[in-house]
């Protein structure tokens, strides 16, 4: 029987057939990377938190951007937790003050839209390194196959408020927006669970919750025309980001067609 934990992995599996290679770029591994970074999640974190084989570089070389985006998702973020890292004392607001040069970066990344509104205009490349390194470490806690970073791509980052339509039909996404209200939407769950059962009549797929409220993803796959998968990220309700993987190995699509 193949248990399961709250994140949706086997028990014990970043010991089952773990590389001794970086999973991010195929150097030797010497440590072990938490995926998401724990950053991102809240405490107590999730128990059997997926970690997977990384180098000391690729491990700790993301840690200013896992700390940009944090802060800059809870500075637009709607929801209970936001306000309360946000608030004087909070661990937001601490960041800030401990690190002026990022608060100023902040507060400039503010700008006036054209219906008068505040928009917050993020370092998006940022959040796309954050993004692919993730989506890298969910694939690989799927598949058990070290397939470098550079085999994942960050289509998108978006605020939910603003969303686009490309969960209607992502093959075909037009472009994401240039600012992110401080306000959030429930719609884009709704269609983002709706989208990829069109694909795939044969089988619901379901969000994998590594912690509710916090962060949740899925797999679907490309249109009938393209190979590989998308993996569709949900920060804190907030903040949701597309990144292109590669196809799953050609034994785990054999498995999936005898089921």
């Amino acid at each position: 029987m193949d248990r399961r934990d709250n994140s949706g992995f086997p028990r014990q599996q970043s010991l089952l057939r773990a590389p001794e290679v970086c999973i991010y770029c195929g150097a030797p591994a010497d440590t072990r990377d938490h995926v998401p970074p724990k950053l991102l999640l809240e405490e107590p974190l999730p128990p059997n938190l997926l970690t997977v084989p990384a180098c000391w570089k690729c491990n700790n070389g993301c840690s200013d951007d896992e700390r940009y985006v944090r802060d800059a998702l809870h500075l637009v973020g709607f929801g209970e937790i936001s306000r309360e890292k946000t608030a004087p004392g909070g661990v937001v607001a601490r960041s800030l003050e401990h690190s002026p040069l990022l608060g100023q970066k902040m507060n400039q990344a503010h700008v006036a839209g054209e219906d008068g509104r505040i928009l917050f205009q993020p370092a998006l490349d940022r959040f796309s390194r954050i993004m692919v390194k993730i989506g890298a470490g969910l694939w690989f806690g799927l598949h058990h196959r070290c397939v470098t970073a550079s085999a994942f791509k960050c289509e998108t980052v978006q605020h939910t408020h603003c969303i686009s339509t490309w969960l209607v039909d992502v093959a075909s996404f037009p472009g994401q927006s240039s600012g992110w209200p401080e306000v959030g939407s429930q719609e884009l769950r709704r269609a983002a669970e709706a989208w990829p059962n069109q694909r795939d009549h044969r089988r619901l797929r379901e969000w994998t919750k590594v912690q509710a409220c916090v962060f949740e993803y899925l797999f679907v796959p490309k249109s009938p025309r393209q190979d590989g998968l998308f993996c569709v990220m949900n920060l804190y309700d907030t903040v949701w980001g597309l990144v292109s993987c590669p196809p799953p190995p050609p034994e785990t699509r054999t498995r999936n067609r005898r089921r």
